[in-house]
């Protein structure tokens, strides 16, 4: 149990529970209830200009979460399976307390190691994530109009599918590989988002963060006092947007003046970007 006191919000009580239930050495089963709550940051109370809302009303947000996770393990493999709900009500967004939230997922997380094919090597090890989530508001941002409204529609700027993987292979004693691969699906952007035209009746064209996969490597060199590290990150170049921050406002017809500030997608980088790293024991 977590209780606070404050002089803004008044008291607030949230409990978290866990059940775990071992089957036996390789099978358990957890189910964890929690509540929490997030008072308002001081830029969302006093941080408003030209472009930025704020507002010294706020309320906290408020959240519920239930999950029920299932897991099993032998010597070379580790599975991990879970659903999730959870329930927000008081989100703060633009400045505004802008209504509740609903958030449902499953994820699946496998670890594993086997023998490496290489001689005279450690065995190789791996992960693989996969998550799905899907999300809904009860109010939407009308740009039109420059306000929230009650509609039920998607939160945004949340990928309804990821997925993570890497492989670990060590190279004799002293060298290791390493690549990480992370894909992400094609995602609504955020309603107070001008390029998504369902909250926008100026615009025809609905525009969406569209999927990528990101690629990195790593080459390590290690002895008893110090290590050499080849660092690679987006190895394929890949050329991606993400959603730009908070109410992402500028759009992208750049022929008229808008007040909005913050990117509505914001560009990557698209090479391939090196890092040495050298460490050493003393």
């Amino acid at each position: 149990m977590r209780w606070d006191e404050n002089s803004n919000y008044d008291a607030e009580l949230n409990p978290r529970v866990a059940i775990v239930r071992h089957q036996n050495s390789q099978v358990s089963y957890k189910l964890a209830y929690g509540e929490a709550f997030q008072e308002p940051s001081p830029k969302d109370l006093f941080g408003g200009w030209n472009g930025r809302a704020s507002n010294p009303s706020l309320v906290p947000e408020k959240a519920r979460n239930l999950e029920f996770i299932a897991t099993y393990q032998t010597r070379r493999f580790m599975h991990n399976a879970s659903v999730f709900v959870a329930d927000y009500r008081d989100v703060i967004a633009g400045g505004d307390n802008v209504g509740g939230r609903e958030v449902f997922g499953f994820e699946y997380k496998s670890s594993f190691n086997f023998q490496n094919f290489l001689t005279d090597s450690n065995d190789m090890s791996g992960t693989f994530y996969y998550t799905y989530t899907d999300t809904r508001a009860d109010m939407q941002y009308n740009n039109a109009l420059g306000a929230w409204e009650y509609a039920e529609g998607p939160t945004g700027d949340i990928a309804p599918h990821k997925i993570n993987y890497s492989l670990n292979t060590p190279v004799r004693k002293y060298w290791n590989v390493n690549v990480a691969a992370n894909w992400v699906s094609e995602r609504e952007l955020f309603s107070q988002n001008p390029l998504r035209a369902d909250s926008n009746p100026n615009r025809a064209e609905n525009r969406r963060a569209e999927s990528y996969i990101k690629v990195n490597a790593n080459l390590l060199y290690e002895r008893e006092r110090y290590r050499i590290g080849l660092k690679v990150e987006n190895l394929l170049e890949e050329d991606y947007l993400l959603p730009g921050p908070e109410s992402a406002s500028s759009g992208d017809n750049f022929s008229q003046d808008f007040d909005g500030l913050q990117n509505s997608l914001l560009p990557q980088v698209n090479k391939r970007v090196y890092s040495l790293i050298f460490t050493l024991k003393i």
